[in-house]
């Protein structure tokens, strides 16, 4: 009868299906100025990701693909991604 110990590391990952955020919630900006949004990840176990494959959406203007809004037209609009519901308001005035 002989004993045998070991030490077994065991990495448990979690979905990284928790919910996201985006930054800025709101902002204004003046016509041809542009903005950069931040999409964030949140894990179930409350810790922050970078998230992979956002796909950028606004109702005026450009969005690149890093998060970017130019070219917005006057008026109040919207920009956001697809990994969640959030939605950012941005008024595009002039000073």
């Amino acid at each position: 009868y002989t004993t045998v110990t070991s030490t077994v590391n065991v990495t448990v990952k979690l979905s990284q299906a928790g919910w996201a955020t985006l930054s800025p919630f709101r902002a204004a900006i003046a016509p041809g100025d542009s903005i950069t949004f931040t999409a964030t990840g949140w894990d179930q176990a409350g810790q922050s990701y970078q998230p992979v494959g956002v796909n950028w959406r606004t109702t005026s203007g450009t969005m690149t693909g890093t998060g970017i809004l130019t070219n917005a037209s006057p008026g109040l609009r919207t920009a956001g991604f697809i990994l969640s519901t959030e939605q950012a308001r941005v008024d595009v005035s002039a000073p």
